[in-house]
């Protein structure tokens, strides 16, 4: 909160992030009307640089980098959301928290190897996320 400039940076992606979420669900929408995705906000920090050349102030593109290993790089296995140990113990509560009340369990991995190298859990596995409508239809 002291650091005006991390401050700003984090609500510039915040706000793209959000936007992002919004075209992503409505295209979800459009493409399978009968899925319903649920989203979770999930803590995460970053450092990076501002663009100040527009009116309204933005990220610069491709230098927002997560501080922790990001928790959105976690899958699902059964009932169990797999993630990267965010290190910091409020980000950790807050993520048990919002996952146990979707009725999953976490379990987290150590991934700061591949964090440092600009990768993670994700990227790691390969895994691919989809939405399978009831009934297997389209």
């Amino acid at each position: 909160e002291d650091d005006y400039e991390m401050k700003e940076l984090n609500e510039a992606v915040e706000a793209a992030t959000q936007k992002f979420k919004k075209e992503l669900l409505a295209k979800v929408k459009k493409t399978y009307p009968q899925c319903n995705p649920k989203t979770v906000e999930l803590p995460d920090l970053f450092l990076g640089d501002m663009n100040y050349d527009s009116e309204t102030p933005t990220y610069a593109i491709g230098t927002a980098d997560s501080v922790f290993p990001n928790p959105t790089n976690g899958e699902i296995v059964e009932n169990t959301f797999i993630l990267p140990e965010p290190v910091n113990p409020a980000f950790k509560a807050d993520i048990d928290k919002s996952i146990k009340e979707l009725g999953l369990k976490t379990d987290y991995i150590d991934t700061h190897f591949a964090h440092t190298l600009n990768g993670n859990l994700h990227c790691s596995s390969h895994a691919m996320r989809y939405c399978r409508p009831q009934g297997g239809q389209k």
